[in-house]
């Protein structure tokens, strides 16, 4: 950065007009910073011209020439001219670049929940896809966790939907950090339903996953005196995996999870229970312990 009370930049900021120096060395210090500097590298003459728009400089051309040359208008105007082209490519770029940041926040913003901050349904519905059609090719295991949080219609009724949505957001932060892998994706599913994605992970690493995110909800303390399982808000899950394959539809995996967590909270809530698909053909798991 260069003062904006002195020197050649500093002249041609204030005045917004070009400006040359013929002979550096019979300059004083305000005209030209560092002359001293200058006269030993060899440079005799120097002139800037400022980048203007909207009457605003956004930046200064200088230019330096080891002999000494009188000031040369046709060069001034001829580098002038080219300096508000420039302005106006900057201006444009700026321009482009503050909609393209505008426009990655509007899509962050879309790919949002509103209320817990994580990934919406929109957006989990597209990561699905593109994660199915990549582990079809791949043949790999993709796993899905859905959560809901037990007698959470209680908790609103007694605590409020203030403190309501509070135990939402600290169950969503909670979620995410169970997950670490870049792959991974938590996003809010509706109301008080959570679903988590687990790419390249087979039934159990998910049931792995679905622990940790049993002992993070435990931790958060979250007080529930309505609740018909425990005095602590507690999460029943649906674990269900499947290899992608094109004679089975995207949405069986989803609805296979969501049978395993009905069978979760049939089996007295607090637990989580797992559903796999072998060979095309539907197979529960063992129960796992609550």
């Amino acid at each position: 950065m260069f003062p904006l009370d002195g020197g050649l930049p500093g002249q041609i900021w204030k005045s917004h007009q070009p400006h040359w120096i013929e002979d550096i060395s019979q300059t004083s210090e305000s005209t030209f910073l560092r002359a001293e500097i200058a006269a030993e590298c060899g440079l005799k003459t120097a002139f800037g011209v400022p980048i203007v728009s909207e009457n605003e400089v956004l930046t200064i051309l200088v230019f330096f020439k080891r002999s000494q040359m009188p000031q040369d208008a046709k060069l001034l105007q001829l580098i002038s001219a080219i300096a508000l082209q420039l302005g106006l490519l900057m201006r444009r770029k700026q321009a482009e670049d503050a909609l393209r940041q505008l426009n990655q926040e509007l899509q962050r913003l879309a790919n949002l929940d509103g209320l817990t901050q994580i990934a919406n349904r929109r957006y989990f519905n597209q990561v699905f896809q593109v994660e199915w059609q990549r582990l079809k090719r791949e043949q790999q295991f993709l796993s899905v966790i859905l959560a809901d949080v037990d007698y959470f219609k209680l908790y609103n009724d007694y605590y409020g939907h203030q403190a309501g949505d509070e135990c939402l957001k600290q169950i969503a932060h909670a979620l995410e950090a169970s997950v670490r892998r870049p792959a991974d994706l938590v996003a809010r599913y509706g109301g008080e339903e959570f679903i988590i994605v687990l790419p390249n992970t087979i039934g159990e690493g998910a049931v792995q996953v679905a622990e940790k995110i049993q002992k993070a909800i435990a931790n958060l303390q979250i007080l529930h005196q309505r609740s018909n399982v425990s005095d602590r808000v507690t999460l029943s899950l649906g674990i269900a995996s499947i290899v992608p394959s094109a004679d089975i539809e995207p949405g069986r995996l989803i609805a296979t999870a969501d049978r395993a967590l009905y069978e979760a909270k049939a089996n007295g809530r607090n637990t989580f229970r797992v559903r796999q698909f072998q060979s095309s053909i539907l197979t529960p798991t063992p129960d796992p312990q609550p």
